[in-house]
Order: C-alpha cells, then sequence, then structure tokens
C-alpha cells in the first residue's frame, strides 16, 4: 500500500492501526493508504519515508468534485483518526462535504502510522516528569528546568535521529503535501486546516499559490510571533476564556470556584497549590498541579467542556482526582497501557524546527522554561516568523472565533488581512467551529468549497 507511479494504491485499514482504540475508529468503510516521499526534500533520490493517509470515499460520487485534504492541528494530531471520528459524523448527517469530496486525512511526518518515527522520552520517564514540581522563582529550580529541557533535546537527538529531526518542520509538511495533491490525482488542492492547520496551510499557500482550488483555515495560528511571543499570548488567552468560564460558573448553583469570578484563580491556586509538593493519589497513580493545569486548559478549549470542568474540579474540592487525571491523560496523549503518543515530542519538535529559539532570558516574561527546550535543541531551525507572501493565490476562507484560547481571534484577523481572505467571525469561547453542527458557519463555508462562493462580507456566526 504505497503510492505507484499512477498514484496510491488503497486497502485496509488494520495495517496503520497502532492501538485497539484507532483499529475500533477505523473498522468502517474507510480506505488506507501510505504515500512515499524524501525524508529530504533537498536529496529526493535519497532514504524515503511513509506518511499514513485515510480515506473516506464520496457517499455520492455521481456529483464529486474531487478530494479534500485536512490537518486538525498540533503539532502533532493524528489526521487518520480524527478524520474517521469526523467522517463518519458527516456521512451520518448527510453533510454535503462528505458528499461531493473524498476526504482525505493525513498523518504528518513523525505522527502517527507516518515516518519517521519520533521518540523522546518513555512513557515512564514522562509519568515521572509530570510528578516533578520546579519552582522557577528561584535559582535553583531555574537550573533544574534547564537541565530537564536539556535532557529532553538530548533524548529526542539521540533516539529519533538527527537527520530526522531535521526535516520534522512545517517545510517539510508542506512539500509532503503538494506530493499528496499530486499522487490523488488532483490538479488544485482542496484543503481545511484546524489550528496548527492553517499554518501549514498558510505555508502552502505560500509556497504554490497557484495549486490551490479552495482553502479553509479555521483557529489561526500566528504567522508574525515567535514561540516565545505566540506562547505569551495564547496565556493571555486562555486566562480571558477561563475569566468567561469562571463568569458562567458562578451564575449556576454550585461552583467549585467561588461566586466570585475576580477571585477564581485565587481559588483555582487554593486547590491547585497543594499538589505541588504532594501529589494527590489517584488509584496506582498520582495527580500533581501540572495535571491540574493541563486538564484546565484542556477543558477550556469549548464551552461544551465547561460542565465536565466544573464536576472535576469539584471532585477534587473532595479529594477526588479522577476526572482531572483522565482530562490531563488526553491532553498529553497518554495511552491507557501507559504508553503516550507522539503529540507532545511532536509539539516540541516542529515548533524548535520552525523558529528560532529564544536564548535572551529578559525576553521570556518571567517564564525562562518556555524555549529553554528550543535553546538545547540538536538541529537548526528552517523557518522564521514573517508575512506570507502570496500573489496568485485565490480566495479562501479564514474562520476565527472570538473567544478562542488557543489561536486568539486578532491572529484569525490578520491571517484574513495577510492572505486578502474572507473572514467569518463566531461569536464563542471556542476553539475552531467548522462542520461541528453550527449551520451558520457550515452552510457559507461548505457552499464556498463545493462552488466557490465566498461566505457574505462580515458575516458573523453565534
Amino acid at each position: 500500500m504505497v503510492t505507484t507511479a499512477k498514484g496510491l494504491v488503497w486497502g485496509d485499514c488494520a495495517p496503520f492501526a497502532g492501538d485497539p482504540e484507532r483499529k475500533a475508529a477505523f473498522d468502517r468503510s474507510l480506505d488506507c493508504a501510505a504515500l512515499e516521499v524524501p525524508l529530504e526534500h533537498a536529496s529526493p533520490a535519497g532514504r524515503k519515508i511513509r506518511l499514513g493517509l485515510l480515506r473516506q470515499r464520496a457517499t455520492d460520487p455521481a456529483r464529486r468534485i474531487g478530494a479534500l485534504v485536512f490537518n486538525f492541528g498540533g503539532p502533532g494530531a493524528s489526521g487518520m483518526a480524527s478524520l474517521a471520528d469526523l467522517g463518519g459524523t458527516l456521512a451520518q448527517r448527510g453533510d454535503e462535504v462528505a458528499a461531493r469530496f473524498d476526504l482525505i486525512g493525513f498523518d504528518p511526518r513523525g505522527v502517527g502510522a507516518s515516518e519517521p518515527a519520533l521518540r523522546c522520552l518513555t512513557g515512564p520517564e514522562q509519568d515521572a516528569q509530570r510528578l516533578e514540581y520546579v519552582d522557577l522563582s528561584t535559582p535553583d529550580g531555574v537550573a533544574r528546568m534547564e537541565a530537564r529541557n536539556k535532557d529532553l533535546a538530548d533524548k529526542c537527538a539521540e533516539r529519533t535521529g538527527r537527520t530526522e529531526l531535521a526535516n520534522l518542520g512545517t517545510r517539510d509538511v508542506v512539500r509532503d503535501l503538494d506530493l499528496l495533491r499530486a499522487a490523488l490525482g488532483e490538479q488544485k488542492l482542496n484543503y481545511v486546516g484546524f489550528s496548527y492547520g492553517t499554518q501549514i496551510g498558510t505555508a502552502y499557500a505560500e509556497a504554490y499559490p497557484g495549486n490551490v482550488r479552495a482553502m479553509v483555515l479555521d483557529g489561526a495560528s500566528s504567522f508574525e510571533l515567535d514561540g516565545v511571543a505566540s506562547g505569551s499570548e495564547q496565556g493571555e488567552g486562555f486566562a480571558a476564556t477561563f475569566r468567561s468560564y469562571a463568569k458562567d460558573c458562578a451564575a449556576r448553583e454550585r461552583c467549585p470556584v467561588g461566586t466570585s469570578p475576580a477571585k477564581a484563580q485565587d481559588r483555582l491556586d487554593a486547590l491547585t497549590e497543594p499538589l505541588r509538593t504532594r501529589p494527590l493519589p489517584v488509584g496506582d497513580r498520582k495527580l500533581s498541579a501540572d495535571d491540574v493545569t493541563g486538564a484546565v486548559d484542556h477543558l477550556l478549549y469549548s464551552s461544551a467542556n465547561w460542565p465536565r470542568l466544573t464536576e472535576a474540579l469539584d471532585a477534587l474540592k473532595a479529594g477526588d482526582g479522577t476526572d482531572l487525571l483522565a482530562a490531563a491523560d488526553e491532553f498529553l496523549g497518554r495511552r491507557p497501557d501507559g504508553g503516550y503518543d507522539a503529540s507532545q515530542a511532536a509539539l516540541t519538535a516542529v515548533n524548535c524546527v520552525d523558529s528560532p529559539p529564544t536564548k535572551d532570558r529578559s525576553k521570556l516574561k518571567g517564564d525562562p522554561a518556555v524555549l529553554d527546550t528550543c535553546a538545547f535543541w540538536a538541529v537548526p531551525h528552517t523557518s522564521t516568523p514573517h508575512r506570507p507572501k502570496v500573489d496568485g493565490l485565490p480566495p479562501v476562507v479564514v474562520v476565527s472565533s472570538t473567544g478562542d484560547p488557543a489561536t486568539p481571534h486578532a491572529w484569525g484577523i490578520k491571517l484574513a488581512e495577510a492572505l486578502r481572505a474572507r473572514l467569518l467571525t463566531f461569536e464563542a469561547d471556542q476553539h475552531t467551529i467548522y462542520l461541528q453542527g453550527n449551520r451558520c458557519v457550515d452552510r457559507p463555508v461548505t457552499e464556498y468549497l463545493v462552488g466557490g462562493a465566498l461566505p457574505p462580507e462580515g458575516l458573523t456566526c453565534r
């Protein structure tokens, strides 16, 4: 199941399922294939790697337009697993996107079923790291964090390989994406990118503007900020969304962070503080302060998860960390067998290759750990933040939520301006929204993908 001179050979998805959960998700009328690409695009005749692909065929083949490629973000999200979930939902509800397009999900290099295998920390090493509290307000804590980050960088290089790490960036994924377009037999690319997928889409639009038919970018990454600056603005975004959650929670009968939204963060800190030095036992594991932070951020991605966050924090007040540990495991990609997927490793690896490291502590705004791992990274960066140049790009669509904690609305506005795209605004505390059942968003964006007509200018949905 690799590419041939004539294209892709599609077949059974079972060989691409690395765990029972994914095997169950793939157990439908789905096809899978492997796309062979150069490890180093600068040396196309050299070593090859294989990328995993998943296809859900158009449910109305007589009206089929072509293939529609998805990326679901990260860096580190599996496009195969995500599309297996989304595609079934779209087909079941008779969505026109599923009727008119073959839906294609791919695992970017280093992720899921794709090569090269990205190996940094073992499962037990990641479990241990989650329980280690580092006080960054002290010189000793800063030194310990730097040593930990250097150890991570060294292990990634040793266990994955320097050549492999050097070729995991967005620049390389974009070249893979154009080879995928050609292998699918598509003269022009149809693409939907969520979150980090918007970064891939933007880079593709800059590299191959003439190869784009239609492109939807939902939850825009910043194209102009380095890792420190974007991380800082993301932190502000999550803080703003937590305040929105606290206000909503305070109006309800029972709220674990109190009835005063202004004091909600203090209440959360009071719940979390004891776990810094004494993690809470949960079965044969323990819940740390960092786990709580990760779990809260994970459940802030959508207001639909706020009731779950309330229940989890309420349980923590009663001494039960089960729900928060489960949410932290979801956030970090921990599997039931104690292993981890490569999502967190890919997040670090891609970010370190995509952007120059920041070694000037004066720019780290009190958190010297923000980018220190990249300062120790074994391979050089291959990209730098810049405004994209997209002359020749056809009209594209950017979707942006006003209360998006992970990719702030301001980033969506700037991306739409840079790409001369049509901006659709969604008023909600939500990270990405297209194809989640909101008709005000879904209908005009799908009409654009199908027929090319842009959504009405200034369209705002709720």
